[in-house]
């Protein structure tokens, strides 16, 4: 049976800046639920597979270890693909059906690319997606499966140089080629990245508040600065009283933008040594965006160790039942450091965004296990085990 969208609206806290936004269900997608507040004008093209409305779920585990009550995950590794980046890529699509474009290109470390092929071959586009040298191949795969044509461009991703010169020839094979460029950057495709605003929007609605501190993985940077566009929209538009600070967290292994913000700089292109692929992004199309976006709000940046990382992946996995990816684990590795280095307000409500899902990097599943070979019992054998508790 088909849902009625006027019905199971949001329940808002009864106060005047909890009015309702949108007579939309919490069934919608973000396009149809703050349509008014998106860059598409022809909602008969909204281009969804079902992305938002994602789980913000209270912490067990860290909350208690680190010592805040009020800690909460933002599970955006439940989206369609397994990433945040469905929300761009819904509204890309959409705005490219509004303007008859059939064919589209883009660069990618592995999320962007593994959801534009999705909602492109739900939408009948043809796309062709640039890889960097070190994507992870559990992504590609995921590309391949939905139809895009995948390559791979020797040197992107790991030289700055060379990185911003890919960006550049691939926006010049998009305009003689008649294609549009997707690159999930304000830089290239402002517009589409106007849908990670709902990020926020639904973090205070869920709350019902709004979060002391967000804490969100950075690569280059796009997502943090739209995320905290979002908590400004919100004010602007009367709904929340205050904002939130912005932390952003990258390895240390590529630091291009925390490091910006720890020195007091404006970020500048370097080498990347991370060995966590959606990580390495030593040219961040948002760096300026992003070093602007967490000083505003009083916030701060961190660099945990690739190790730190991965130990904060296990963790989510074991302790939490989260399956993250590790950029996606990247930002509890964030605020793990900083309540060793700076401390944390254990009366403050911290939101850690936990980007991607674990299947998109099986081969950091795996290394976690120790590779473990699972061994094969026959009925004797399991009659003899014993099982106790932790």
């Amino acid at each position: 049976m088909k849902r009625n969208l006027t019905q199971s609206v949001v329940s808002w806290k009864a106060s005047n800046m909890w009015e309702e936004i949108a007579s939309f269900s919490r069934f919608a997608s973000p396009g149809e639920r703050y349509s008014s507040l998106l860059p598409v004008q022809d909602t008969a093209m909204l281009s969804t597979l079902g992305e938002g409305n994602t789980p913000l779920i209270r912490s067990g585990y860290f909350s208690r270890e680190l010592g805040v009550p009020e800690l909460y995950f933002k599970l955006e590794n439940t989206n369609p693909t397994g990433s945040f980046k469905d929300r761009i890529m819904a509204c890309e699509i959409s705005l490219m059906r509004q303007r008859g474009c059939r064919v589209c290109l883009g660069p990618s470390t592995g999320n962007a690319g593994a959801a534009l092929a999705a909602y492109a071959a739900r939408f009948g586009i043809r796309c062709y997606i640039f890889a960097t040298e070190n994507a992870d191949a559990g992504k590609l795969q995921q590309m391949l499966f939905h139809g895009a044509q995948v390559q791979r461009i020797k040197g992107f991703g790991v030289s700055s140089q060379y990185t911003e010169e890919v960006f550049a020839a691939l926006k010049q094979v998009a305009d003689e080629n008649g294609a549009h460029l997707v690159c999930s950057a304000f830089k290239y495709n402002a517009l589409g990245m106007e849908a990670i605003k709902t990020i926020s929007f639904e973090i205070c609605e869920q709350l019902q508040d709004i979060p002391g501190s967000v804490f969100l993985p950075i690569a280059g940077g796009g997502l943090l600065s739209a995320t905290w566009k979002g908590f400004q929209t919100f004010s602007r538009l009367g709904k929340i009283d205050r904002l939130p600070r912005m932390n952003g967290v990258q390895s240390a292994g590529c630091p291009t933008i925390v490091q910006a913000v720890q020195e007091g700089r404006a970020p500048s292109a370097q080498p990347s040594t991370t060995s966590i692929g959606a990580l390495a992004a030593p040219f961040a199309p948002d760096g300026p965006l992003a070093v602007q976006s967490i000083v505003e709000s009083g916030g701060w940046g961190y660099d945990p160790t690739d190790e730190e990382i991965y130990s904060a992946q296990r963790m989510l996995a074991r302790k939490e039942g989260i399956y993250a990816e590790p950029i996606g684990a990247a930002s509890v590795a964030g605020l793990i450091q900083a309540q060793r280095e700076r401390g944390v307000d254990p009366e403050e409500r911290i939101v850690c965004v936990i980007t991607g899902h674990g299947f998109k990097d099986p081969e950091s599943v795996a290394r976690a296990n120790q590779n473990g070979a699972i061994p094969s019992v026959d009925i004797g054998q399991l009659l003899q085990q014993r099982f106790l508790p932790d």
